[in-house]
């Protein structure tokens, strides 16, 4: 047995010695490519690394650049949220006054029911016309508070409108003084009207508001300085008759009185003159008659340097003292 044993495993080991060689050399050629394949790997991720970089620099620029767009756009909308509320509160007062109408109107009809019959057959005519005008602020209300409910769904270009409306009325304002005034008729002495005159003075404002509205009627212009008299009546509603025959009356020597009218202390009186002023000039004045003092002097002021910047202008004032046509 022991003289057996290196013939089977001595020829074995002498026969592996001639394979060291190569198995080194292949070690060499895979540690070689592991080292190859590791440096173009990291070549390739410095690449990507460089350009992630570049990226991430770009996408913080244009996250700055929507950050600015972003707080601009916040800028713009608390704008408009501001100007959404200031119409959201004239269109709450335009409700109040449009329920004080209401009431006005309901308490004029109270008051034709507990008329007597003797007063009946006089007041009857002047309640119908009162009705009527009342009647027709109230479409007029109704109808700007449906724009005003327009105007709030567009309140973003509020200002750019506004600019174009004020730049339409001074153009105008312009063709107003550019017209050729009306024919100015010869009135006869011994007109029928002239019987009317002492009315003006009688103690009820039945009567004199009566008057007023018979004037208005005869179209003539010669009657325009006792129309523009009866806008210092102490009685509201005869003021208010004069301010709207002045509009009927359509004539232009009857704008300084208009826009005197226009500064009533009551805002009734106030919008018969704003209508009246827009039949004269056939355009919408933009003179809101519920506004606060200091805006409805301000837009008067306004009114007034379009409407009487001219020779022909006038001084404008309400007690008769503008020119005979």
């Amino acid at each position: 047995m022991p003289a057996t044993m290196p013939a089977v495993t001595a020829p074995p080991a002498l026969a592996a010695e001639p394979a060291k060689p190569r198995s080194r050399a292949l070690l060499w050629l895979s540690v070689i490519g592991i080292a190859t394949a590791g440096f173009a790997l990291h070549r390739n991720l410095s690449e990507r690394s460089a350009a992630l970089e570049q990226s991430q620099r770009t996408q913080e620029t244009r996250m700055g650049a929507l950050q600015s767009q972003l707080r601009q756009a916040q800028s713009m909308a608390q704008s408009a949220q501001a100007l959404v509320n200031a119409q959201y509160s004239q269109l709450s007062n335009a409700k109040a006054e449009l329920d004080q109408l209401r009431q006005q109107l309901s308490e004029l009809q109270e008051a034709q029911t507990r008329s007597t019959q003797e007063r009946q057959a006089q007041e009857t005519e002047r309640v119908d016309a009162l009705r009527r005008s009342f009647e027709a602020q109230l479409l007029e209300r109704e109808r700007r508070i449906e724009e005003m409910g327009m105007r709030v769904a567009r309140a973003e270009d509020g200002l750019r409108e506004l600019q174009m409306r004020f730049d339409v009325l001074a153009q105008a304002a312009q063709e107003v003084r550019e017209m050729p005034g009306p024919p100015q008729p010869t009135l006869p002495q011994d007109a029928a009207w002239h019987a009317l005159l002492p009315r003006l003075k009688d103690e009820n404002p039945s009567v004199r508001w009566q008057t007023v509205d018979e004037l208005s009627r005869t179209g003539d212009p010669a009657v325009l300085e006792h129309v523009v008299m009866a806008l210092a009546d102490t009685d509201l509603f005869v003021r208010m008759r004069a301010a709207s025959a002045l509009g009927e009356l359509k004539l232009e020597q009857a704008l300084p009185a208009i826009l005197d009218a226009m500064g009533d202390a009551e805002p009734m009186v106030r919008e018969a003159a704003c209508q009246s002023l827009k039949v004269l000039t056939g355009r919408d004045p933009r003179f809101d008659p519920s506004a606060s003092d200091a805006e409805r002097e301000k837009r008067l002021r306004a009114l007034r340097e379009a409407l009487l910047s001219g020779p022909a202008g006038g001084s404008g004032t309400s007690s008769g003292t503008s020119q005979k046509p």
